[in-house]
C-alpha cells in the first residue's frame, strides 16, 4: 500500500485526469507535446536533463547492512520523427542518447541508448483543438564491460527498455480575454529492465507516470505552464513480497517551465521540476533544456 499521502495525491491526480479526457488540443501548437507529422515532414528534439540527489540503498546482505549513498544523473536525448501518412496518424522515429549516474567525487554508470520509436494516432483527426497520440517505443541500453564501477549495481552488458505513452491535448482559446491555453495529459506504462544484481533485482517492475499540464500563450511565441507529474513503480525484491520498505521509486512532483517559439519551426524550452512526496529511490529535483526543430506548417491559431 502506498502511504495516506501519496494516495491522496494519485486521487487527485485522477480527478484531474478525467477533467483532461473531457476537453480538448491544438496538435500544432507546443514544441513540448507530440505533434502529429504529415508524410515528408520531420522533427528533431534534442533534450538535456540533470536530475539530483537521489537517495540509493544499498542492500549488500539483504536485507542486512542497509546503507545510504546519494547519486545524481544526466540524460542527453535526440529523437528524430519522420511522417509517413498523409492523414499525419502515422510516424516513426528513432531515439539515441546517453546516460551518465555520478556522485560527489566519481562516475557510477555511463551507458548509451538507443531504440526506434512509433507515434500513431488511433483515432485519426477530432478537430484542431483535440488530439490523442499514442507513441510506442523500445530502447536499448548498452554499458560497456570497462566500466567496472557499473556493475556492483547495475550490472554490464545490454539490457532493454519497452515503453508506452498515451499523450491528450486540448487548446482552448478566449476572444473576449484575447488568452489561448493549452493544456496536456500524458499517461506512460514501461517496464524496466531487471538488475543483473541478484541482490537488487526486482520483480516484474512496472512504471506508470503520470503527467498534466496547463500552460498560457501571453502573446504567439512563447508559452509558460505548471503541471504535476506522479511516479509510482510497481514491483517487488525476491525477499519482500509486500514490497513495503523495498519499493524502488515512488514520487509526487510539482513543475514549471517555459517554451520560446522561432518561426514556429524552432522552439526552446526549459523545465523544472520537485518532489513534493517521495518513497525510495526518488531524485529531489530535475532541470531539462532543449531544442525542437520541426519541418511543416506549425502555426499556432
Amino acid at each position: 500500500m502506498l502511504p495516506p499521502r501519496l494516495s491522496i495525491g494519485f486521487v487527485l491526480l485522477f480527478v484531474f485526469g478525467t477533467y483532461f479526457l473531457s476537453a480538448q488540443s491544438d496538435r500544432k501548437a507546443p514544441g513540448i507535446a507530440a505533434i502529429s507529422l504529415a508524410q515528408g515532414e520531420w522533427e528533431v528534439i534534442l533534450n538535456n536533463m540533470l536530475s539530483l540527489d537521489a537517495r540509493l540503498m544499498n542492500n549488500e546482505f539483504r536485507p542486512y547492512g542497509l546503507t545510504e549513498t546519494t547519486y545524481s544523473s544526466f540524460v542527453s536525448m535526440t529523437q528524430v520523427t519522420y511522417g509517413v501518412d498523409r492523414a499525419k496518424n502515422f510516424n516513426v522515429g528513432l531515439d539515441a542518447g546517453f546516460n551518465q549516474v555520478f556522485g560527489k567525487d566519481s562516475t557510477y554508470l555511463t551507458s548509451v541508448l538507443a531504440g526506434p520509436r512509433l507515434r500513431w494516432r488511433p483515432f485519426g483527426e477530432f478537430d484542431r483543438t483535440f488530439d490523442i497520440t499514442l507513441q510506442n517505443y523500445l530502447r536499448f541500453q548498452f554499458t560497456p564491460m570497462s566500466d567496472t564501477s557499473a556493475t556492483a549495481s547495475s550490472g554490464s552488458g545490454l539490457r532493454a527498455f519497452w515503453g508506452n505513452d498515451l499523450i491528450l491535448t486540448k487548446y482552448l482559446s478566449s476572444d473576449a480575454l484575447r488568452a489561448h491555453y493549452l493544456f496536456i495529459a500524458q499517461f506512460g506504462f514501461y517496464l524496466n529492465p531487471k538488475s543483473d544484481n541478484e541482490a537488487l533485482d526486482r520483480k516484474s517492475p512496472i512504471a506508470t507516470p503520470i503527467t498534466l499540464i496547463a500552460g498560457l500563450f501571453p502573446q504567439r511565441n512563447l508559452f509558460f505552464f505548471l503541471g504535476i507529474n506522479a511516479q509510482p513503480e510497481f514491483g517487488t525484491v525476491p525477499w519482500d513480497d509486500a514490497d513495503t520498505y523495498y519499493r524502488r521509486k515512488a514520487s509526487l512532483n510539482g513543475l514549471g517551465g517555459f517554451q520560446i517559439s522561432f518561426n514556429n519551426n524552432l522552439f526552446l524550452f526549459g523545465t523544472y521540476s520537485r518532489a513534493i512526496l517521495k518513497e525510495g529511490e526518488v531524485f529531489e529535483q530535475s532541470a531539462s533544456i532543449g531544442f525542437r526543430l520541426t519541418m511543416g506548417d506549425y502555426g499556432y491559431f
